[in-house]
C-alpha cells in the first residue's frame, strides 16, 4: 500500500551507445517497466531536448509511477569533472521545468552519472526556503553483460 512513508526508490538504469537510460524503477510493491532516454550521448554543445525523471505518488493508497517532465541543455558537450570517483571526460547538462532552471548535471560516457547541484523551493520550518543539493559519485563498479 502506498499509505505511510514510502520505501527507497529503486531506479534501474543502463548505460548504452546512444545514452544513459532509465529501464525500471521499483518503490515498495510498485513497479515501472518502461525505458526512457535519460542522458543523451553523443551531444553538441546547445542541443536540447525533453526528458521525464520516474517518481512514484501516493494515489488512493497505492504507489503509481509518476513522470516528472524535464527540458535538458547541453551547457558543454566536452569538460572535465573532477570528483572522489576519479576525473572524467563528461558533458555538463541543465534541467528545466517550464522554463525555470532547477539542476545542472555531469555524465561520462561509459561510467555513467557523476553528479548534479540541484535547486528547489520548499517549505522548512513554517517558511519558504531555497534547497540546495549537491550530489557526486565516490565510487563505482562497471558490469557488463
Amino acid at each position: 500500500s502506498g499509505t505511510g512513508a514510502p520505501g527507497a526508490l529503486s531506479l534501474l538504469v543502463a548505460n548504452r551507445a546512444d545514452g544513459h537510460y532509465t529501464v525500471g524503477a521499483r518503490q515498495d510493491t510498485a513497479r515501472f517497466e518502461q525505458e526512457i532516454l535519460h542522458v543523451k550521448y553523443p551531444v553538441r554543445t546547445g542541443e536540447r531536448y525533453a526528458t521525464a525523471f520516474v517518481s512514484f505518488r501516493d494515489s488512493a493508497g497505492r504507489w503509481v509511477p509518476w513522470l516528472d517532465s524535464v527540458d535538458i541543455e547541453v551547457v558543454n558537450a566536452d569538460t572535465t569533472c573532477t570528483v572522489p570517483a576519479g576525473a572524467f571526460t563528461c558533458v555538463h547538462y541543465r534541467g528545466s521545468r517550464a522554463g525555470s532552471v532547477f539542476a545542472d548535471s555531469w555524465y561520462a560516457p561509459g561510467a555513467g552519472w557523476l553528479g548534479s547541484f540541484t535547486t528547489r523551493q520548499d517549505t522548512v520550518e513554517g517558511a519558504p526556503r531555497t534547497v540546495t543539493t549537491r550530489k557526486v559519485l565516490r565510487e563505482y563498479t562497471l558490469f557488463s553483460n
